[in-house]
Parts: C-alpha cells; structure tokens; sequence
C-alpha cells in the first residue's frame, strides 16, 4: 500500500455513535492534522484533548480509515481541532461504499455473543419465533440504513435476514449511529461487521444491477 498523503482541502469524516460528522483538511505537518469543526446536519461535534476518534479521509477515489487522538483546539479565523498525524491505516474499498435508496423488507433480532457466521443458519433455526419485522431504506456491501419498532442501543450486535435474488442471506450486524425517529420507527445506521467476502460481493452485485435497474426506468420517462 502506498504512503498515506493528507492534504489540504480534502474530506475527512468523523465517526460519532449519533452518525458520521464532516470535515475538511485545512492544516498538516509531520505529526498533525488539523481540521475544521466536524458537523452533521446543522449540528457540531464537540471533542476535547485526548478524546479518540475514528476517521474516513477520501482522497479523490479512495478512502482510508484510521484512528487517532485529538491534540488540542485552536481558535483562529478559522476554529480547528489539531489530531495526531496516523501511523497506521486501512484503505476501503470505494465500491463497498456505494448505496441504493432501496426498500427491502428483513427480519432481525439480537444476537447471542460469540455467535459466528458458520452459526448464522443454526441461530435462524433456533430463533425463528424471535425474529421481528424491519425495513431497510437503503443497502451497500458495507452496511444499511434499518427501520425498526423497537429501541435498540449503540454496539448492539443483531441478525439480520434479507431476500438477496431469491435466496435469504443471513448477516451478523453491528448498530453503528441512530437516527431522528420518522413515523414512529427508530432508524439506525448498522455495519455488516463480520461479513464473509462472498457475502459482500453477492450484496455489492445485487447494489450495482439495482442502480442499473433504475438508470434504465429513469432514461424511458
């Protein structure tokens, strides 16, 4: 992999257990990065020295993950978070990252620790009468956007089933942010935390020939 290059300007996004807070490069040295104040939707994210975070920095097609610890704010013309530079990261594949606004309708319930993909058909079996209606509202290879009844908490692991073609695909999901309530239904932001790389590929298919679906509808109006 080749050296990761900050740069001036370019993205970075904030994870918070309330979703993803964005952010923008506007200074850099050997140890450090500084970025502006992380926001989402109106609202700023508040973090103070020492806090850890973990960050998404997009440079133009590829993205990289990496955690790192905030140093100090700094007031200016233009107030900044400085965080330590990362010795180590993990470039994302960009495609996984690809979302369908696409309504399925899935099945969940929450998960018994230690349960591995390899348990995941036996678990279904065993906990069929638990399992609970949900809807998702939009889907990639890493992760969607589920519409439940029931609270649920963040780092939540769940089961979730949902029809991919004609087969049901069983997945091990992790609660990563919540959402505002919409028409009494709690939202969450789930990651496919322990997803097989089949799985992924058969899911990132099913995203790519959605959106080809609909690129065709859209040129026939």
């Amino acid at each position: 992999m080749r050296k990761l290059e900050i740069k001036l300007n370019n993205k970075i996004k904030i994870k918070s257990k309330d979703g993803e807070y964005s952010s923008n490069v506007q200074d850099v040295s050997n140890e450090c990065i500084s970025i502006s104040i992380p926001v989402r939707q109106g609202s700023y994210l508040f973090l103070r020295e020492d806090d850890l975070v973990e960050a998404v920095y997009y440079d133009h097609r590829e993205l990289y993950h990496f955690k790192s610890k905030v140093l100090r704010r700094e007031v200016g013309k233009i107030p900044v978070i400085v965080i330590e530079k990362p010795l180590h990261y993990k470039k994302i594949q960009r495609r996984n990252y690809v979302r369908i606004d696409h309504v399925l309708e899935a099945y969940y319930t929450l998960l018994e620790k230690g349960t591995k993909n390899s348990d995941l058909e036996i678990f279904f079996r065993n906990n069929r009468n638990k399992l609970q209606k949900a809807i998702i509202a939009d889907l990639s290879g890493g992760g969607c956007r589920l519409k439940v009844e029931k609270k649920l908490e963040y780092g939540n692991k769940i089961f979730l089933r949902i029809p991919i073609y004609s087969e049901e695909m069983n997945l091990i999901c992790k609660v990563v942010r919540e959402d505002e309530k919409e028409n009494n239904l709690y939202i969450y932001g789930v990651s496919f935390s322990s997803i097989q790389e089949s799985s992924r590929e058969k899911l990132i298919k099913y995203v790519f020939e959605i959106i080809r679906q609909q690129r065709k509808r859209a040129l026939k109006r």
